[in-house]
């Protein structure tokens, strides 16, 4: 009784995976027929390009035939830009991009760099708190000196490495504090002395 049961189950069993099979068949027949099929694509990018995706790179070595200089600064840079002549007879010469003046009043020391268009770029003055912090006179050859390495140091920051220092009336020369700026400003990596214009 036992047995009989047991071969009926797995007479009802076979008979259910036939009719499983039977399906399956059907199916990927039709999936056959119908042209279609199960796909996989790559995540991962192809790593060679296709001949489509390669674009025309020589564009970019042609050369434009009109250019507008918007920087008036690197023809200086370049030892290209016009420098204002202006008379013989006027001192100081206007020959320059930039000069360097140093200017002693009675309480204050005053520095700057000016540029030939008259604005003044760079400055630097003993009336200025953090310099006048650490000199005990305002005055005198240590303010010049102190005055010429902040000068010099924020020349370099604003990109001005060659400057015009000429314009000192010729007793001035021998000053002491006068010596004592230049030797600062120099120290500092700030030539005083223009490069000459290249005319083409």
């Amino acid at each position: 009784m036992a047995s009989c049961s047991c071969g009926g189950l797995h007479s009802s069993g076979i008979m259910a995976l036939k009719r499983l099979t039977s399906q399956l068949g059907v199916a990927a027949k039709a999936f056959r027929e119908g042209g279609q099929g199960i796909r996989f694509s790559s995540a991962v990018p192809n790593s060679t390009p296709s001949v489509e995706d390669e674009l025309d790179t020589t564009d970019n070595e042609i050369v434009a035939p009109d250019f507008t200089n918007r920087n008036p600064r690197n023809l200086e840079q370049l030892a290209l830009a016009r420098k204002e002549r202006g008379w013989k007879t006027t001192w100081p010469s206007q020959e320059y991009w930039h000069r360097l003046r140093l200017e002693q009043t009675k309480y204050h020391v005053n520095a700057y760099v000016e540029h030939c268009s008259g604005h003044i770029v760079v400055s630097a003055s003993t009336r200025e708190w953090a310099i006048k912090k650490h000199l005990h006179n305002t005055t005198g050859v240590t303010a010049c000196e102190n005055v010429g390495r902040v000068l010099a140091q924020r020349c370099l920051q604003a990109g001005i490495n060659f400057v015009d220092f000429r314009a000192i009336t010729p007793w001035e020369k021998c000053c002491d504090s006068i010596q004592s700026f230049q030797n600062a400003v120099s120290e500092g990596g700030v030539e005083l002395k223009e490069l000459r214009r290249i005319y083409k």
